[in-house]
């Protein structure tokens, strides 16, 4: 089980590099590196300086909170002012790369996450969890890149939409997260978490086809 936990988001990075038509693998090696550091800095802040409430002295609401916060909204803020301010790429680049340099960063996170939970052994923790933040990093990477497209091509409610879908995408998993802490029905959020992933795995596949293939090569944080 463990394994899962550890490899998932690795895996789909290996998978993502080797296959990927648009640019080379050595095009991804900065920015998985710079991503998975970052990603073990902001587990660090949270272990040390950050302390939230136990789910059990706090009401769903606080817990979704949290959640949404300190493991979706402040990570990718943060990871999107770094690769902004330190790139000096194309902006085509940058939203192609987002993906696994979104998702090298919670290749740390997620097992910390899961490890950090005080029901570490929970077949949640340890397998839909995991899958719930990696498909909620793949949707919110396709988002920010129609978003992107949206804005190049002055059609703002389009760009306005995207931008709620992202804030949207980044909830689903906390939403979940805390039905399951507070004992909703497994009726309930594991068919709402199967339907988020298939449907992020399925918007993915259609962006996918939808790209133009190329053979740039720029180096991602150059200098």
């Amino acid at each position: 089980m463990y394994a899962f936990l550890f490899l998932a988001v690795p895996a789909f990075l290996a998978w993502f590099c080797l296959t990927d038509k648009k640019y080379q693998f050595k095009s991804y090696i900065p920015a998985l590196i710079t991503g998975f550091l970052l990603g073990a800095v902001i587990c660090c802040v949270k272990e040390f300086l950050i302390f939230s409430p136990d789910a059990a002295n706090s009401g769903p609401e606080s817990e979704f909170l949290c959640i949404f916060i300190e493991e979706n909204l402040i990570p990718l803020l943060l990871l999107s002012a770094v690769g902004l301010l330190f790139s000096k790429d194309t902006a085509e680049y940058k939203i192609h790369a987002a993906l696994p340099y979104f998702a090298s960063a919670y290749s740390t996170m997620v097992p910390y996450f899961s490890v950090s939970c005080s029901e570490t052994e929970s077949l949640f923790m340890l397998i839909m969890s995991p899958l719930l933040t990696l498909f909620s990093v793949i949707l919110i990477c396709v988002l920010i890149k129609k978003a992107y497209l949206s804005f190049t091509k002055k059609q703002t409610v389009k760009f306005i939409l995207f931008c709620a879908a992202v804030l949207a995408a980044m909830a689903v998993p906390g939403a979940i997260r805390t039905m399951w802490m507070f004992r909703v029905s497994a009726f309930i959020y594991i068919p709402l978490a199967c339907i988020f992933i298939v449907l992020s795995f399925i918007f993915y596949i259609l962006n996918l086809n939808d790209e133009k293939k190329s053979e740039r090569q720029p180096i991602f944080m150059s200098m």
